[in-house]
């Protein structure tokens, strides 16, 4: 990772990628 945008970027799909399984998960589940 070069600069902040780049990190921010990587960052912000990786939370998301976690708020997208988790939400999957929940749905699942219940």
């Amino acid at each position: 990772m070069r600069d902040k945008e780049t990190a921010q970027l990587a960052v912000e799909a990786a939370l998301t990628g976690h708020l997208v399984l988790s939400t999957i998960h929940t749905n699942s589940a219940a």
